[in-house]
């Protein structure tokens, strides 16, 4: 907004109050007029994403050979009845876009304590918890990223970008040296220590907006990270399920 005044901001505050300019109660869809407000109507205005093709495509590119979830389903499973679940598990993704809310079950993970290299097996800060979401809930997310298309704000990030790794950053600061010839080049390196084991996703979720993200799916992006909850297996034992967030 170049030019923010109070006056427009009030303008603004009481047409979004205003009443509807539409008193239709039917909705034209492929020729007939459908009268039922709460569901049929509401389809009609909620852009469908997903086709059982973007489902089949997600099933081929889950990784195979991991540990079951707590369902005791795997990506194997999805796999080799690929043809049969796909219409069921593409009208249960649609659900979740048009009611922009993520099931419970799909929230849910059971971590287990992996000790680090070399670390005293006695202090709990040697582990590193490895958590195993439900397969379909994988499926959704690999679903949800085939529709975004969100890239770097710079051609300098090579690390998390696709067709990309940081042995390229190697070249550009190759080149740096070979440009200075005999002169001296001083290089800066920093490595963040815990930099992802601690991430504010209110942060995350704004910079999505910055992005244009398609509203719907932001909604449903926010709300798989509310309500998360998981599971401690230890000893072949599970604890009871803890919050999250």
């Amino acid at each position: 907004m170049d030019n923010p005044s109070t006056d427009l901001f009030y303008k603004l505050i009481n047409r979004n109050r205003s009443k509807p300019r539409t008193n239709s109660t039917g909705i034209d869809i492929e020729g007939e007029l459908e009268f039922n407000p709460t569901t049929i109507q509401r389809k009609a205005f909620c852009k469908k994403p997903y086709k059982e093709d973007d489902i089949s495509k997600a099933i081929d590119n889950l990784n195979t050979s991991k540990s079951p979830d707590e369902y005791g389903s795997c990506a194997e499973h999805l796999k080799l009845a690929k043809e049969t679940v796909t219409p069921t598990l593409t009208n249960i993704f649609n659900n979740i876009l048009i009611n922009r809310a993520v099931p419970t079950e799909f929230k849910s993970g059971i971590l287990t304590p992996v000790l680090k290299k070399e670390k005293n097996q006695c202090l709990v800060s040697s582990y590193r918890g490895i958590t195993v979401t439900p397969v379909i809930s994988k499926l959704h997310e690999l679903c949800i990223l085939g529709k975004l298309s969100i890239t770097p704000n710079t051609d300098l990030q090579f690390g998390f970008t696709e067709g990309l790794c940081p042995l390229i950053a190697s070249l550009v600061v190759s080149e740096c040296k070979y440009e200075r010839k005999n002169n001296s080049l001083y290089l800066a390196t920093v490595d963040v220590l815990s930099a992802f084991d601690v991430v504010q996703h209110l942060i995350l979720h704004d910079k999505m907006l910055d992005r244009n993200i398609h509203p719907d799916l932001w909604l449903v992006i926010k709300d798989l990270y509310a309500g998360l909850t998981s599971k401690v297996k230890w000893q072949g034992e599970l604890s009871d399920s803890f919050n999250i967030l």
